[in-house]
């Protein structure tokens, strides 16, 4: 990892807005009875979008075990050692560290309850490389490449786990959904709250 930084801009985030808009454009199974009803809509208590099974599980190790392959993947293969490499102010900014390895572990002892579990880890590796490294560095590109190599992978298995869920619902119920796990996305950090513009 550089230790020579600059304060690298936000990454993209496209993946996040198009997922909420693939769930805007799905068809609801039913409409509702009225303005008010629509208002007071919730997702169904209990109710686990794309839960983690054997197929699934399998489908995740694959695609962590393609990622590893890649050349890139060598910098976030293991915990950063930031006492050994002299890096101490990763600790003051790192303040979730996270490890491709850490995450393979994870997967294979059942950690994760959900899809999107398991991807907010993988995009909490990527999120580290961004704030820890200045945009020019390798270690700021490698884990762009990664990321978007990811996000276009994890659109195919969302997909898939959509298409296989027996309960339906609702476009309100879907959104929610949605804007919960677009609030619990690491990337989504730099834009949960207003823009303090008089701070900046």
């Amino acid at each position: 990892l550089s230790s020579s930084r600059a304060v690298p801009s936000p990454p993209p985030v496209e993946q996040l807005f198009a997922a909420l808009a693939a769930a805007l454009r799905t068809p609801p199974e039913r409409t509702m009875a009225s303005a008010e009803a629509h208002r007071d809509k919730r997702a169904k208590p209990g109710y686990i979008l794309n839960p983690f099974d054997d197929a699934l599980t399998k489908k995740c190790d694959a695609m962590m075990k393609l990622l590893m392959k890649r050349s890139q993947a060598v910098h976030f293969a293991k915990p950063v050692d930031w006492k050994k490499m002299g890096l101490h102010d990763y600790p003051k900014l790192i303040k979730q560290p996270m490890d491709l390895g850490t995450v393979s572990e994870r997967l294979t002892k059942n950690y994760y309850i959900r899809l999107e579990d398991w991807a907010n880890d993988m995009r909490l590796v990527w999120k580290n490389a961004f704030i820890f490294n200045a945009p020019d560095s390798m270690y700021f590109k490698a884990a762009k490449v990664l990321s978007d190599m990811f996000e276009k992978k994890l659109e195919d298995f969302e997909r898939e786990a959509d298409a296989a869920t027996t309960q339906s619902l609702d476009a309100m119920e879907r959104c929610n959904l949605l804007l919960n796990d677009m609030k619990q996305n690491p990337l989504s950090e730099w834009f949960r709250e207003p823009v303090d513009h008089q701070a900046l």
